[in-house]
């Protein structure tokens, strides 16, 4: 297993978490995107990727704690740029006896959301070239000025060609201008993005539907828009393998490795995977590969669909970063270690399910360990 470079970007903020005395709170700081670096770092070592977190913060005194954080987390902070004219964003986490959380925000002009303002097409299609992973959610997206999401968007759908994309939508409605823009990049998002993360609940505020526990994702349409363009790519390849005499089979295995992405669909106490990928049957119905090679084909070809269940603790202490943590043990298992998506999703709830038995959005350090270990 090779050193592999993995990116996550968005915004940290300054995180103030009430305690048991009225009008007490304790200061910390937290995010989604951060959390989940912070997760991602821990359950992996550092032979095996390096970790680097993409923002901006402040030159302010809660700006210094916030970026003297990532290092304690032994985050690479390199690309982690100051502005002298902002400040971090601020918010509040209020628990009810259940340990579900509500949140109040103070972000609108934060540091993070200056980011990329300024950059250009090329310079951002390069910075994500640098690395063989890219994470960033549905937040990282809505705070950026509306003039900056498009180019930032377009940059990610050219640079997924090299690197792997992968989006965790975190709908946030109160950071949109509206529900319908918030859809419409995210449909276009999803035809590039290599894993892609989505709740239940998510989904169906996102298309006014009904939350149906095991319900077929609404928004699975729009990641399988990049089907038929996959169809074509496939035809191009076997095309070129037979007129260089090459095996059909081994090089339609490796455009399949090569373009084969998850929607990871999470529910209260399941989560599924749903890949897209190369339609074979198309291929036979239209004579591209003979009979005997679609059978093999299709005998090596991954699960259409895997749902892993699980049993909800009884005991929830804080529901604060359980999501995020959740992706950080995707991303580690099944992207940078390459253990099946039914393991990825094992290993990703335990750190979840360890997450939401400790007040935070980052709990102690001892009750996270590499999957390694």
């Amino acid at each position: 297993m090779s050193h592999l470079k993995v990116a996550l970007v968005g915004e940290c903020m300054v995180e103030l978490q009430a305690t048991s005395v009225p009008n007490q709170y304790t200061q910390t700081f937290g995010g989604d995107t951060f959390n989940t670096a912070v997760y991602l770092r821990r359950v992996l070592t550092p032979a095996q990727a390096e970790i680097s977190y993409i923002t901006a913060v402040g030159t302010d005194p809660l700006s210094q704690q916030m970026l003297a954080r990532f290092n304690e987390c032994n985050l690479d902070t390199s690309l982690v740029t100051q502005n002298p004219n902002k400040f971090p964003g601020l918010y509040a986490i209020n628990l009810d006896d259940k340990g579900e959380r509500s949140f109040s925000y103070w972000r609108s002009d934060a540091a993070a959301r200056y980011r990329f303002v300024g950059m250009s097409l090329e310079q951002l299609v390069a910075l994500w070239q640098q690395f063989d992973i890219v994470y960033f959610s549905g937040i990282s997206l809505a705070i950026l000025p509306s003039e900056t999401r498009d180019t930032f968007v377009q940059s990610l759908a050219q640079a997924s060609k090299q690197v792997k994309v992968v989006f965790d939508l975190n709908y946030r409605p109160r950071l949109w201008e509206s529900k319908e823009l918030a859809k419409a990049y995210f449909e276009q998002i999803a035809q590039f993005a290599q894993v892609l993360f989505c709740s239940n609940d998510e989904d169906a505020l996102l298309y006014d539907k009904e939350i149906v526990p095991a319900a077929q994702p609404y928004c699975l349409s729009a990641f399988q828009a990049s089907e038929p363009s996959l169809l074509e790519q496939a035809i191009a390849v076997v095309s070129q393998a037979r007129a260089q005499q090459a095996d059909v089979i081994t090089a339609l295995q490796a455009l399949e490795q090569q373009t084969h992405r998850h929607l990871v669909f999470k529910q209260r106490d399941t989560v599924q995977f749903y890949p897209t990928g190369i339609d074979y049957a198309q291929l036979l119905d239209k004579g591209v590969v003979t009979s005997y090679e679609y059978q093999a084909l299709v005998v090596n070809k991954p699960q259409q669909v895997m749902t892993y269940s699980f049993t909800p603790l009884e005991k929830v202490v804080d529901t604060t970063a359980a999501g995020d943590s959740f992706a950080a043990g995707i991303i580690g298992a099944f992207l940078v270690l390459g253990t099946s998506a039914q393991q990825a999703a094992k290993l990703a709830q335990q750190v979840a399910q360890q997450v939401i038995c400790h007040k935070g959005a980052i709990i102690p350090a001892e009750y996270t360990h590499p999957f390694a270990s």
